[in-house]
C-alpha cells in the first residue's frame, strides 16, 4: 500500500460475525510519508450498516522533510545549469516551488534529468514516459518544468495548476518579416484615402475661392469667376505663395483656410519624413489560422509540441507533408524555420522569447502570428493522493491575488508584459539614395518648369 502511495488505508480483518479495523501511520511526525512504525489498531467496526465505519485519526505532519522533486531544463520556467555542481540558476516554476516548500517547512531534493526535450505522457497502460516517470518509478513525489495541463496528464496524476493561469500561450510564428525599402516608405505612408481627401479639399477650396474672386462679370466661366485661380491654389499646396491670391480674395477666411491647410499638411508631412524613413514598417505577413492555410508553409513543429496537439485535439495546419529531421527540437525548430522561407513552427510564447534571446542582432525578427492557438495553464503534478496538494493549492493561489507571481515573472523575464523587438533594432541612418523618389519629382519640376519659361519668353 504505501509502494503504491496509499497513506489513508484501512484493512479490515474479519473473523465470524466481528470485523476489526486496521491501519498504519505514514504520514506522523518523523516519517513524511515514506514509513510507518506500527500498524494501529482501530477497534471492532460499531456500525457495519452505517456511513461511519471508523472514525477519522490520520494526521499529515511533514514538517522538515524532504520533498523529491524532478525537473528538467526548460527555461524560463526551470533553469538548470550543468556546469556548476550543486547550484542552480532559478527559473520561475523553481522559485515558486521553494517560496511554498518554504511555506510549509520543506526541504527539497532536486533531479535532475538533462534531457530538454523529454517532458512526460501518460500511455494507455496507464504507465509515464520522461520526467513523469520519476513519480512512477518513485524517484520522485512532485515534479515541474513547463508541464503543460492536459486530460492525458490529469488522467493518471494529482496537480496543482493555480500558479500559471492563462499567463502564456501557444502561438504560432513563421518566417521573419521583410521590412519595406526606406526609398518606398515616403510614398507608401500616403494611402489612397489620403489621397482621395487631398483631391476632395483641394476641389472644394477651388470652387470657393474662384466664386469669391474679385474678378468683374465679364470674366465668368461657367459658374466660377476666376477658374485660373485653381492654379494659385494648387501653388499653396506645393508651398509657393503668390501675392495675387491675397488681392484677389483679400481677407476672405478661405485663403486663411487654404494657407494653413497647406501649411499643417507639409509640416506634418515633412517633420514625419525623417521617422517614416528611419524607423520602417514591415511588408504585409500573415496574422491569422486562415492566412495560414491558404499559404504553402509547411509545419516544422518540434516532437513534443506535436504530440501535446495530437493530445489536445489541435489540427496541425498544412500538415500533410512530412518534417525534415531537424524540426525535431524546439530549438532546431526555430532555427530551421528562420532560415528557409517555406515552414512555420508552433511553441508557447516563453520558450519564444528565450530562444530569440540567443539571436544574433542581424538576424531579421520573426513574425508572430496575431491569432494564437490557445492560453495554456502550467501545473505541477504529484502522485495521486499526495497529502499536501491543496495546502499548495491555496498557496499559489494567494501568491498570484497578492502580486507575488507578477513579480516573479517580471524577475525572470523583465519584459514580460511590454512589447520587445528581439530581432535587434529596425532604425537605420539616411543616405541620398532613400531619398530618390523626392529628388526626381523635383528634377521632374524643374525641366517642365524651364521649358514653361523658356516656351513664354520665345511666344513673346
Amino acid at each position: 500500500m504505501l509502494y503504491r502511495h496509499v497513506i489513508r488505508g484501512v484493512v479490515i480483518d474479519t473473523f465470524q460475525d466481528k470485523m476489526d479495523l486496521y491501519t498504519y501511520g505514514p504520514c506522523d511526525a518523523g516519517n513524511c510519508c515514506r514509513n510507518f512504525e506500527k500498524i494501529i489498531e482501530l477497534g471492532a467496526c460499531q456500525y457495519q450498516n452505517g456511513i461511519e465505519v471508523f472514525s477519522n485519526k490520520f494526521k499529515i505532519e511533514m514538517k522538515n522533510c524532504t520533498l523529491n522533486v524532478a525537473t528538467h531544463h526548460w527555461p524560463p520556467f526551470s533553469v538548470i545549469s550543468k556546469k556548476t555542481e550543486g547550484k542552480k540558476t532559478l527559473g520561475i516554476e523553481q522559485i515558486l516551488i521553494e517560496m511554498g516548500a518554504a511555506h510549509l517547512n520543506l526541504n527539497l531534493n532536486y533531479s535532475v534529468v538533462y534531457d530538454t526535450e523529454v517532458y512526460g505522457f501518460v500511455l494507455p497502460n496507464r504507465s509515464m514516459t520522461g520526467v513523469l516517470k520519476s513519480i512512477e518509478e518513485n524517484d520522485a513525489e512532485l515534479v515541474f518544468g513547463s508541464f503543460i495541463l492536459s486530460a492525458n496528464r490529469a488522467s493518471g496524476l494529482d496537480y496543482v495548476w493555480s500558479h500559471l493561469v492563462h499567463r502564456d500561450f501557444l502561438a504560432i510564428f513563421v518566417p521573419p518579416t521583410t521590412l519595406v525599402e526606406k526609398w518606398r516608405a515616403i510614398y507608401l505612408s500616403l494611402h489612397v484615402h489620403t489621397w482621395i481627401l487631398l483631391v476632395f479639399v483641394f476641389v472644394i477650396y477651388s470652387v470657393l475661392s474662384s466664386s469669391v474672386s474679385n474678378r468683374t462679370e465679364k470674366d465668368f466661366v461657367l459658374c466660377c469667376r476666376d477658374p485660373s485661380i485653381i492654379l494659385y491654389l494648387w501653388g499653396f499646396m506645393v508651398q509657393n505663395v503668390s501675392w495675387i491670391m491675397h488681392r484677389r480674395l483679400q481677407s476672405s477666411p478661405i485663403l486663411f483656410g487654404i494657407i494653413w491647410f497647406s501649411f499643417l499638411m507639409n509640416g506634418f508631412y515633412q517633420s514625419s519624413l525623417t521617422s517614416l524613413i528611419t524607423k520602417r514598417d514591415t511588408k504585409q505577413v500573415i496574422d491569422s489560422i486562415k492566412q495560414l492555410e491558404e499559404s504553402n508553409l509547411k509545419p516544422c513543429i518540434s516532437t513534443v509540441t506535436k504530440i501535446h496537439m495530437e493530445l489536445t485535439n489541435m489540427a496541425i495546419i498544412n500538415g500533410g507533408n512530412s518534417q525534415p529531421k531537424e524540426c525535431e527540437e524546439t530549438d532546431e525548430a526555430f532555427y530551421t524555420m528562420e532560415s528557409r522561407s517555406d515552414y512555420y513552427t508552433v511553441s508557447t510564447l516563453a520558450k519564444y522569447r528565450v530562444i530569440l534571446d540567443s539571436f544574433n542582432q542581424t538576424i531579421p525578427r520573426i513574425h508572430t502570428v496575431k491569432e494564437r492557438y490557445a492560453p495554456l495553464i502550467y501545473g505541477f503534478f504529484v502522485y495521486r493522493g499526495f497529502p499536501l496538494t491543496h495546502q499548495l493549492h491555496l498557496y499559489m493561489l494567494r501568491l498570484g491575488e497578492s502580486g507575488h507571481i507578477d513579480k516573479v515573472i517580471r524577475d525572470v523575464i523583465p519584459e514580460y508584459g511590454e512589447t520587445r523587438n528581439f530581432g535587434g533594432s529596425t532604425t537605420s541612418t539616411i543616405s541620398l539614395s532613400d531619398l530618390r523618389i523626392p529628388f526626381a519629382l523635383l528634377g521632374f519640376g524643374m525641366v517642365v518648369s524651364i521649358l514653361v519659361f523658356l516656351t513664354e519668353v520665345k511666344i513673346r
